[in-house]
């Protein structure tokens, strides 16, 4: 990856991303990249740079959490569970959705609107109206309208991975989380909305790490959010309502963390880096 951003042009980069992957490039995380993640790594740069950030729910994103297709006996096993529902719904599911086929479309949607009706009997559906569009729909992502929201699988499985997380670890009464390869910030910014009191730490690699902090930026006015990348940990830490920083810095933190995340993530990085970051 380093040749490639040496090479390519940077007027088509937002600034924050042009810093950002020079601090990376040169950090202790850079020599840990796993071959797959300078490959797919360079595949998500060129799409930031032919079609921006604002378009990156119809593309970088199914590099990421969004599904265009789904296991066949899941589906067959949720349809059975969600048919009546599906009998009495007014969905639009031919509905086209940006930079995906036809048979993508048709696939996606089906599966926002199994999850929706599966969350719809869970105690956590009264979070849905929390999610903000702006942040969740507001990059040219996929959804399908169910009722009176605007659906999609990041709201969707959000939810569901913090009601599994609540159950797990009691969730609410946690309130310094760090997450380990947060992706495009869904979770943090789902559980911000249910806990908007609590610190966040996210941990991650560029250009995730990048539309990660546009993402929370944009949905919390509010909060102060900020890279640490270099200077003094502890001083940003507390200032910050939201954290930023590259995998080689967590065996630097030393104030309490009360619950580490860590979603689809560890089987895609070198074991060196795990060994690394998680050493402490």
């Amino acid at each position: 990856m380093h040749k490639y951003w040496k090479k390519v042009e940077k007027k088509f980069f937002d600034k924050e991303l042009i810093l950002i992957t020079d601090k990376f490039i040169y950090s202790k995380s850079y020599k840990l990249l796993s071959n797959y993640w300078h490959i797919l790594g360079i595949d998500n740069y060129e799409k930031l740079r032919v079609y921006g950030a604002e378009t990156y729910g119809s593309n970088i994103a199914t590099n990421y959490f969004t599904f265009k297709y789904a296991n066949e006996n899941m589906i067959s096993s949720v349809l059975l569970e969600t048919k009546t529902d599906f009998a009495s719904s007014k969905i639009n599911f031919s509905k086209k959705q940006n930079n995906f086929s036809s048979s993508e479309s048709s696939s996606y949607n089906y599966l926002c609107a199994m999850l929706y009706y599966t969350l719809k009997k869970s105690n956590y559906f009264k979070y849905l109206k929390n999610l903000d569009g702006k942040s969740f729909l507001g990059y040219d992502d996929p959804y399908i309208k169910i009722d009176d929201y605007n659906v999609s699988l990041d709201k969707l499985i959000s939810l569901f991975d913090i009601e599994k997380i609540e159950k797990a670890f009691g969730t609410k009464h946690k309130k310094t989380i760090l997450e380990i390869g947060a992706g495009a910030g869904r979770t943090a910014d789902a559980y911000l909305s249910i806990y908007p009191d609590n610190k966040y730490i996210i941990c991650d690699i560029p250009p995730a790490i990048f539309i990660s902090y546009k993402r929370l930026k944009a949905r919390f006015l509010n909060k102060k959010i900020s890279f640490c990348f270099d200077g003094n940990f502890e001083q940003e830490f507390e200032k910050n309502d939201i954290t930023f920083i590259f995998p080689d810095q967590m065996s630097f933190i030393n104030k309490k963390i009360d619950l580490v995340l860590a979603i689809d993530c560890f089987h895609e990085m070198d074991k060196k880096l795990l060994n690394s970051s998680l050493k402490k």
